[in-house]
C-alpha cells in the first residue's frame, strides 16, 4: 500500500472518537507533550485496545482480512504448506499484521510532522 494510503489511514485512526478522547485527556494530564509525541502515544494506545475497537476502523479491518485471505490461500495451495503450518494461530497472525500497520502509521506520522524516517 502507498504512503498516501497510510497518510489517510493515520487521519482516520487519529480522528476515531476514542482516540480523540484519549488525546484530550492525555493533553490535559501532560501538556508538555509535543503533538507528535501525543499522536504517537495515541497510536500505541489505540493498537492496544480490544479488537472490536481496532477493527471499527474499516480500513484496518479490511487490510488484516485481506492479508488473512492471502495466508489461507497460501496455506491451502499445497499439502506441504498445509502440513508445515498446521499449528497456525490466527491471533499471532493478526497481532503481526496490526504491528505492521502500526509501523506504517508511525512512518506516516513522521511524514506529517516532518521528522526524517530512517
Amino acid at each position: 500500500m502507498s504512503d498516501e494510503y497510510y497518510d489517510k489511514l493515520l487521519e482516520k485512526v487519529l480522528s476515531h472518537p476514542e482516540v480523540q478522547e484519549y488525546m484530550r485527556a492525555t493533553r490535559e494530564e501532560v501538556p508538555e507533550l509535543t503533538t507528535y509525541e501525543l499522536e504517537s502515544d495515541a497510536l500505541d494506545w489505540f493498537f492496544d485496545l480490544d479488537y472490536d475497537v481496532i477493527f471499527s476502523v474499516n480500513d484496518v479491518y479490511w487490510q488484516v482480512l485481506g492479508a488473512f485471505r492471502e495466508k489461507v490461500e497460501w496455506l491451502t495451495s499445497s499439502r506441504e504448506n498445509f502440513i508445515r503450518e498446521i499449528d497456525f494461530k490466527l491471533e499471532y497472525f493478526v497481532i503481526r499484521e496490526l504491528e505492521t500497520i502500526r509501523d506504517r502509521l508511525e512512518e506516516a506520522l513522521k511524514r506529517k510532522h516532518g521528522i526524517k524516517i530512517r
